[in-house]
């Protein structure tokens, strides 16, 4: 029963997950390259960088909204 559960509700989120639409991130500040301009390694380890770091300021600094 309980396998009954499981596999019933991964089936659901997954069908909530293809049938979601999905939009590119926004990037601000011009710090970072948009996100469609990426072309090589470098970028996107630029990207990932700068992203990663407004994302934990934000939490560190219990900015809801920016998070």
């Amino acid at each position: 029963m309980k396998l009954r559960h499981s596999l019933t509700l991964g089936l659901l989120v997954a069908g909530i997950g293809w049938t979601s639409p999905v939009h590119a991130q926004a990037v601000d500040g011009g710090k970072v390259a948009p996100l469609d301009d990426i072309k090589n390694q470098a970028d996107l380890d630029q990207a990932i960088t700068a992203l990663a770091t407004k994302l934990f300021d934000a939490y560190n600094h219990c900015d809801l909204k920016t998070f």
